[in-house]
């Protein structure tokens, strides 16, 4: 179940601009700038967990997704309307909430704001009822 969560949030974001190309481009870039390996990959997908010697390029690995989808400007505040739409698209539930709470980060450090919404967005996901994920995921994949 928390390898779904995780998989909804990075399709949440992906499905922004729905080219598959770009976003292959964004994630290749991205990794340039913060390389994260496979595995920590593999890790944080399978276990929401990040290993403590890469977290710090895993944070910023975000924070370069986040700005290349318009969900965060270059200085590390978040475009809360961007998000809404997005996030309004693919109907999550409890949406306010997620972007009242998740947002309100208290930190001006850009990678580590990216990185905190997202254990906080994990959160409001992980506390859905599972037919409420299955939904969410049918409805990215349709999207």
């Amino acid at each position: 179940m928390e390898t779904m969560h995780v998989f909804v949030f990075l399709a949440l974001i992906m499905q922004c601009l729905g080219d598959f190309l770009t976003d292959l481009k964004h994630l290749r870039s991205c990794n340039e700038s913060s390389p994260i390996s496979l595995e920590v990959l593999n890790g944080v997908l399978i276990n929401q967990k990040l290993p403590k010697d890469e977290s710090g390029n895993f944070q910023c690995f975000l924070f370069c997704l986040f700005t290349k989808y318009k969900w965060m400007d270059e200085d590390g505040g978040f475009l809360v309307h961007e998000i809404k739409t997005v996030l309004e698209e693919v109907k999550v539930a409890n949406l306010k909430q997620i972007l009242y709470k998740c947002t309100a980060v208290d930190s001006f450090n850009g990678c580590k704001r990216a990185f905190a919404f997202t254990k906080c967005f994990w959160g409001f996901i992980g506390a859905q009822k599972e037919d409420v994920d299955d939904e969410l995921l049918y409805q990215v994949i349709e999207a």
